[in-house]
């Protein structure tokens, strides 16, 4: 299935293997009573920094000479999600000692100044599966680069939306500025698309059809994790949501604070078992 998609072509280079991704540890912020929270808090005299920095690092002697276990590496065929695996985990993977690249292909729009293209590319079952900056899905051959289908869920903006553009001086508004960002997640056969529209889709992996469409409350710059029978992602709000796989229709939310300054991209959330952490910008 292919659709045509407007804006410039921008060429990548796909690696004979895939590039590691990690997450830092972040603080979530809580609401409160602010009397009891002040009635709780330390005296200052007693605070103990979480981050030392004039203390220097004495290592155990208990533990000099002993050997450290490794589990065996291992040739991981599929990265079906931005982190890798949802968690974020991906244990002890065997590469190439160099890399070398194997094809090129055109992905679709972006990969200028004004407009980056930030969303990574996710593999699953020889295919690799790509976005581009209007709202393009294409699947490709991992092992040619033959493109074996290409899907658009390019949105049409509203007047109000382009105007906002205008007023900060960008000029004439293209598609490709207005949706960087945003990811995919593969789960259950199916791809799982957040964009910078401030849209999400679900497309059927093996042939590109969409199965549904949502609007989200803004847009959304980082990738998504999809798991549990959820996709996870968090808007340039500041605010994590949670969508129904099978539906798309929002399982729940959770708002933190939002920021006039972030990061053009981060991680993707991570999920393991009953938890989720979102990297919130603050």
């Amino acid at each position: 299935m292919t659709t045509n998609a407007m804006g410039a072509r921008w060429p990548a280079t796909i690696l004979a293997t895939a590039a590691l991704a990690g997450c830092a540890g972040l603080p979530f912020v809580g609401g409160g009573d602010d009397e009891a929270e002040a009635a709780s808090e330390a005296p200052e005299t007693e605070r103990v920094s979480a981050l030392p920095t004039d203390e220097a690092l004495v290592p155990d002697i208990r533990f000099m000479g002993q050997p450290v276990p490794i589990p065996p590496a291992y040739a991981n065929a599929d990265w079906t999600q931005p982190g890798g695996e949802a968690d974020h985990t991906m244990h002890h993977l065997a590469g190439p000692s160099a890399l070398s690249p194997l094809w090129r292909a055109e992905v679709g729009a972006g990969g200028t100044d004004r407009s980056p293209l930030t969303a990574p590319p996710v593999v699953a079952d020889g295919v690799v599966f790509a976005l581009d900056n209007e709202a393009r899905v294409t699947a490709f051959d991992a092992a040619t680069g033959a493109r074996a289908w290409s899907t658009a869920v390019t949105p049409e903006p509203e007047a109000e939306d382009r105007k906002f553009y205008h007023v900060f001086g960008l000029g004439r508004t293209k598609m490709e500025e207005m949706g960087f960002g945003g990811g995919l997640a593969l789960d259950g056969g199916r791809v799982f698309m957040v964009t910078g529209f401030g849209t999400a889709a679900a497309l059927d992996q093996a042939s590109g059809e969409v199965l549904w469409q949502a609007d989200l409350p803004a847009p959304v710059r980082n990738p998504p994790t999809a798991a549990n029978g959820k996709v996870f992602a968090i808007t340039v709000g500041n605010q994590a949501i949670a969508l129904d796989q099978a539906t798309g229709r929002t399982a729940w939310t959770y708002e933190s604070f939002e920021e006039a300054a972030r990061f053009l991209s981060s991680a993707s959330p991570a999920v393991s078992g009953g938890t989720v952490v979102i990297p919130f910008s603050s």
